[in-house]
């Protein structure tokens, strides 16, 4: 292997299967981060990608001059004329790309290479703002190692020792970044990450601000995890008391619902007299905030008063918004009404129809109406409609656009829906009668991990339901439409979808993959302070302070250092030959002449000490050993080599010359 530090050495020409190799790691790297951007952002770094594996193949070792300023120019407005700047996500992100690839175009010995290699460091860190999932994170591991991998090959390393040497570098260092992992200190309230992911708004939480009645339907085919929630005290909720609410639409105009910004917020303890006499369940949620909106079992009662604020309506938004994952702990009544007394004022949005919306709908309404004694029994005839008329809960509901009216084409022609379509057609029958309705915008149930005590909630949970206010009873009442003809809030979508849970099938590869994602999450990217000194002491170091950090520092890097130095230790007596340089030392201790040492052999050696009267029995019997070990034997027992090595240094001591 040679010396890179040498400058002889590192000016050479890199080694062509090394830039191939190199090329190689930079598209790898930069994947990740080129999945944020554009098509057309993507085509362009394919592009200059694609043009210097061919300079390398036509052995063009590098750019320079006006050639490298024409190839930076033309990449430079490329990416402007597509993403309009040169900063912010989309074209920061692009400029930074691009600076690494064209770094390769300048490149044309083992230095400049090993610059770019350095420089894809950064890139590989960087994939991590944009998401610190396990995956990912293994995908950071993976280029890690490709880079100490090319590294080496650049060193003129054999690919077999490159792959070696990167993964034995990889393993050492892995105990030391855990230590330090858990030793750093994590500020007490840690700065929001501004940091947003591209379309965060439907990637992450699958919901949006506009409902349409089929809209819903279509997440269920995008199964990412949306949140993780535990509750406090081993309690287990039943699946049809798990309402996620994220966002109340209130804004009918025809066709879809849209969701009104909450400008009323109230206090903890005035929401909590809403429920006297409900039960009150405590847990914690890992989610993803959506412009603000959290999603929360509904109907919370408590928030974070310095990260939260709750509205009343019900909802609940952040102080700061990020688009990213947070822990919050809070508190739920588990009820299905909500006490309000409903102002005038507050009445006219939720009552808001347009004009000659669903007429058919609305002569059904006042059929029901006008047989019903009460409010609540209407709500309760409105609800049996769909039991009882023959309709379908299907994730394939016909279109209905070319309908003059949807809801009236759902309620009379199709009978086909979705939970969207439920909540909708029961929306607006509610506020046809009168009755103050919003629909509700978020998820329903869960998985629950009976093992690892948590539930996960995915895109596919999310559900569409409906609040309806009665002036009798003064409060807002929780119905469900769709439960009329779908047992999804009784069972879970996955049994209702007929999923089967069986051994290696596909959900259970989805339960093992939650349960490694929240650990995952809660153990290593939510590890916060309050974590940190929660595991501080059960070590037995107290709080979190500059003494416990350095006992962990100073324990934790002995044992992570532990292997390393065996390793050495071992490499060291790898290279030693303790019987020829026990034997060297001796000649030279006995001779005075290293010169002379140099040249006798083991008989040579005999006769000086004979003739020069310096030969004993002591030292002919070492000597004796020493033909026996180094010619007797090809591989001498390593222990009997040790002792002779022993007993030779000794007779240096005792009959030496210097």
């Amino acid at each position: 292997m040679k010396n890179i530090a040498h400058a002889d050495f590192i000016h050479r020409p890199a080694p062509t299967f090394a830039q191939y190799a190199a090329m190689l790691v930079l598209a790898v790297i930069a994947a990740p981060m080129l999945a944020q951007l554009s098509y057309m952002m993507m085509g362009i770094f394919a592009l200059f990608w694609c043009v210097r594996i061919v300079l390398i193949k036509l052995k063009i070792p590098a750019l320079k001059g006006w050639k490298l300023a024409v190839v930076s120019s033309i990449a430079i407005v490329l990416i402007f004329s597509q993403a309009k700047s040169l900063f912010g996500q989309d074209g920061g992100l692009s400029f930074l790309l691009m600076m690494a690839l064209l770094k390769s175009y300048e490149s044309k010995d083992i230095r400049d290479w090993q610059i770019l290699l350095l420089a894809t460091l950064f890139l590989t860190v960087g994939s991590l703002l944009f998401s610190q999932g396990l995956l990912n994170t293994l995908w950071t591991a993976l280029c890690l190692f490709l880079v100490l991998t090319c590294l080496n090959l650049l060193d003129g390393g054999q690919m077999k020792n490159a792959l070696k040497q990167a993964g034995r570098g990889l393993a050492f260092s892995l105990p030391l970044a855990v230590i330090f992992f858990i030793a750093l200190p994590r500020p007490e309230n840690p700065p929001v990450r501004f940091m947003p992911v591209a379309d965060a708004a439907t990637a992450k939480t699958g919901l949006t601000d506009t409902l349409s009645p089929g809209s819903f339907a279509q997440l269920v085919e995008d199964d990412e995890p949306a949140f993780n929630v535990v509750f406090a005290n081993g309690f287990v909720p039943q699946n049809n008391q798990l309402y996620w609410k994220t966002l109340i639409m209130s804004d009918f105009d025809g066709k879809n619902w849209k969701a009104r910004q909450p400008f009323f917020r109230m206090e903890n303890a005035e929401m909590q007299e809403r429920f006297s006499g409900s039960p009150i369940v405590q847990y914690e949620i890992i989610a993803q905030d959506w412009n603000g909106y959290f999603p929360t079992l509904d109907y919370t009662i408590s928030v974070p008063r310095r990260q939260m604020q709750l509205f009343h309506t019900g909802s609940v938004m952040v102080w700061r918004r990020s688009n990213q994952h947070r822990r919050f702990t809070l508190e739920s009544a588990l009820s299905d009404r909500m006490n309000e007394n409903l102002q005038p004022m507050w009445r006219r949005g939720v009552l808001h129809l347009p004009d000659g919306v669903a007429p058919r709908t609305k002569e059904l309404t006042a059929q029901l109406l006008a047989t019903s004694a009460s409010n609540e029994e209407f709500v309760h005839k409105a609800y049996q409609y769909f039991a009882q008329n023959n309709f379908t809960y299907t994730l394939t509901p016909p279109p209905l656009s070319s309908y003059a009216d949807e809801t009236d084409a759902f309620m009379f022609e199709s009978k086909q829906g979705f939970c969207g379509h439920f909540a909708s057609a029961f929306a607006v029958m509610m506020r046809q009668a009168g009755l103050p309705a919003r629909v509700i915008s978020g998820y329903q149930g869960g998985t629950y991990d009976k093992s690892a005590g948590f539930w996960q909630i995915r895109s596919r949970d999310a559900h569409a339901w409906v609040e309806v206010w009665l002036p009798e009873q003064q409060q807002w009442r929780r119905i469900d439409p769709t439960a009329a003809v779908s047992n999804r809030s009784e069972l879970g979508f996955n049994e209702v979808l007929g999923n089967k849970s069986g051994l290696f099938s596909r959900y259970w590869f989805e339960k093992m993959g939650a349960k490694i994602q929240f650990y995952w999450q809660s153990t290593v990217v939510e590890y916060d302070a309050e974590r940190q000194n929660n595991l501080f002491r059960r070590l037995g170091l107290g709080r979190v302070s500059a003494s416990s950090i350095l006992a962990v520092l100073l324990i934790g890097g002995a044992l992570a250092t532990t292997p390393i130095i065996l390793w050495y230790r071992r490499r060291f007596y790898q290279r030693q030959n303790p019987l020829a340089d026990g034997f060297l030392r001796l000649k030279e201790q006995l001779t005075g002449d290293p010169e002379l040492a140099l040249a006798l052999t083991p008989t040579d050696f005999l006769h000086e000490l004979h003739h020069s009267g310096s030969l004993n029995n002591e030292i002919q019997q070492l000597l004796a050993d020493y033909i026996q070990l180094r010619y007797g034997t090809d591989n001498p027992p390593k222990k009997q080599v040790l002792q002779w090595k022993k007993q030779c240094n000794k007779i240096c001591r005792k009959y030496g010359k210097k």
